[in-house]
């Protein structure tokens, strides 16, 4: 069977419904992951697929396989479930519960679960044995315990039906939460930045893209904050709602980033004095001899007057450059004599 198996089965069993003394519905809600793969889906929604899945109708099913499939890796076991299968039943099976994305232990015994040494293929992730026949190793513990726990009992909750409501009813509960722990607001809404900021530091980057969520905390698009917005429907994956309702109600509230304001950046004056100063520096040594500027062509050369006739008295460095230049023979008021009296006292022909 194919890493999909829970969905598609079904509309092969479904056939069988009557010779199991089940019908085609009960088996999809009962023994699939359909019910997690649409636990955050409308009513309506919800029904159309599983006449799609039942009838073999309808448009791809891409958003449950995604649903099913996200973070789940390859397929898990627990040993001691295996034990108990074959003592109650004389056979065993994959468990829902077990392979639901993120899963870590058995909610009944505890243990870690074990996964097939599995890799997957343009065809997916092929598995032709029960679980009785696999070994297998001890899952990556990827989350905290706490938090592990968290998402197992979200998880539990979309496969067993409760709490289902359409997919901007649970928007608005996401914002609701934020809203109640302190989450920072920017402008009307919440401050993009921060939540994003947060939730890559809650999970971690090894986390998100192992589980193929990762993405850039500076983009607009950024799938988190989507699910924060109100104003226009998207189609996501389970995973992606159960990750940003237990970042919300276990995280702490963020502390706000400040965007930058629009418009022209203020200037660093230290900086700004320490450049300008080195530039007059260079115009002066690269001034022909017998040559006089004004200080306001010297300045002008090296692209500092506007600032320094307006930040003189927070420029020393640039300053001290200019004082020194007007006791030089390169200076236009030279020892603070213009042309005119130059010329009078002979100084100049």
């Amino acid at each position: 069977m194919t890493s999909h198996w829970p969905l598609f089965l079904s509309a092969h069993l479904a056939k069988l419904g009557l010779s199991m003394s089940i019908s085609p519905k009960e088996l999809l809600y009962g023994h699939t992951v359909f019910p997690y793969s649409t636990a955050r889906m409308g009513r309506i929604e919800t029904e159309r697929l599983a006449r799609n899945i039942i009838e073999r109708e309808g448009k791809s099913l891409t958003v449950l396989v995604q649903s099913s499939s996200v973070g789940r890796g390859t397929p898990k076991f627990c040993q001691s479930c295996v034990i108990d299968d074959l003592k109650q039943l004389g056979e065993t099976y994959w468990h829902r519960r077990h392979n639901l994305p993120f899963i870590q232990r058995c909610s009944v015994h505890g243990e870690l679960l074990l996964a097939l040494p599995l890799r997957n293929t343009p065809k997916g992730i092929s598995v032709t044995k029960l679980p009785e026949e696999c070994t297998g190793e001890e899952v990556y513990k990827w989350l905290p315990e706490s938090l592990s726990s968290a998402l197992m009992q979200l998880s539990f909750d979309c496969l067993d039906g409760r709490a289902r409501q359409d997919e901007l009813a649970w928007r608005r509960e996401y914002r609701r939460i934020a809203e109640a722990h302190g989450f920072p607001r920017q402008g009307t809404g919440l401050s993009s930045s921060s939540v994003l900021a947060s939730f890559k530091s809650f999970y971690g980057e090894e986390f998100l893209t192992s589980a193929g969520l990762n993405f850039d905390p500076l983009a607009a698009g950024a799938w988190p904050i989507l699910l924060l917005r109100s104003g226009y429907e998207i189609s996501t994956s389970t995973p992606r709602h159960l990750l940003l309702h237990a970042f919300l109600e276990n995280s702490s509230a963020p502390s706000p980033i400040r965007a930058n304001q629009p418009g022209r950046k203020p200037k660093s004056l230290p900086k700004a004095d320490e450049l300008l100063a080195r530039r007059v520096r260079e115009v002066i040594a690269g001034l022909p001899l017998g040559s006089r500027i004004t200080v306001t062509e010297l300045l002008t050369r090296a692209g500092g007057w506007a600032v320094f006739r307006h930040k003189r008295v927070v420029m020393p460095r640039t300053s001290k450059v200019v004082q020194d230049f007007r006791q030089t023979e390169f200076s236009e008021r030279q020892a603070g004599r213009r042309p005119y009296w130059r010329k009078r006292l002979g100084l100049e022909k």
